[in-house]
């Protein structure tokens, strides 16, 4: 979809103003809570195969590539997105948490091993692409903050899901014909049993932008 946008931009603006519009934007890239909540936790076959610090180094090198494949497009401003707290999730806390759905441990730490692992691939890249400006944007320390102090951040409920009465529904089944929806999102951190709200997501993204915009330069 990238090279799509690119081949659309060239057709419009042409080649040389294509080269400047990629070079000064910042590109926003997340990959790998599904691979560890889903495809690692949630199936057995993965952990046949890998241990998760196997695993987690098999994400960071494919989403490695995959910060080197931007470059080679032209992008030279990427900020990469860390994992947040997955094992706190409505879903998980319901599968995994036990009668009082705690935060599934096992799973936070995987998304700590895989954060640090990313930071320090982050710092490999802009070593390698110095003309390039790499960010790391943690989004782990927020979202935790939301979950375990949701009153302090203007929320109500930091384990629940605003959407469905299980804490298990997402997706497509969140919508007002199918599911009991809350009064109001902006209470709750999460809308569904895996997505933040539109007001968590909001915090969390002015929180980062705050902090690391000076790194983008």
């Amino acid at each position: 979809m990238f090279k799509e946008y690119i081949a659309k931009l060239n057709g419009a603006v042409g080649e040389e103003r294509t080269s400047m519009v990629l070079a000064k934007s910042i590109i926003v890239i997340s990959m790998g809570s599904n691979d560890i909540s889903g495809s690692y936790f949630q199936s057995p076959y993965r952990r046949c195969v890998f241990d998760i610090d196997q695993y987690t180094s098999i994400l960071i090198n494919q989403n490695s590539k995959f910060v080197q494949e931007l470059y080679e497009l032209g992008a030279r401003k990427i900020g990469v997105l860390s994992l947040g707290p997955v094992g706190c999730v409505p879903m998980q806390r319901t599968i995994g948490g036990g009668t009082q759905r705690k935060c599934v441990v096992e799973i936070n730490d995987a998304c700590l091993l895989y954060n640090s692992k990313l930071y320090s691939s982050i710092m490999a890249l802009n070593a390698t692409y110095q003309d390039a400006r790499i960010v790391y944007l943690d989004t782990y320390t927020g979202l935790n903050a939301f979950v375990q102090y949701p009153n302090l951040f203007g929320f109500e409920n930091g384990n629940g899901s605003c959407c469905g009465i299980a804490n298990v529904e997402l997706g497509p089944l969140c919508n007002s014909f199918v599911l009991k929806m809350c009064e109001d999102a902006s209470k709750y951190v999460f809308w569904d049993s895996y997505h933040p709200t539109d007001r968590a997501y909001n915090l969390l993204t002015s929180d980062a932008i705050k902090k690391t915009i000076h790194q983008f330069i």
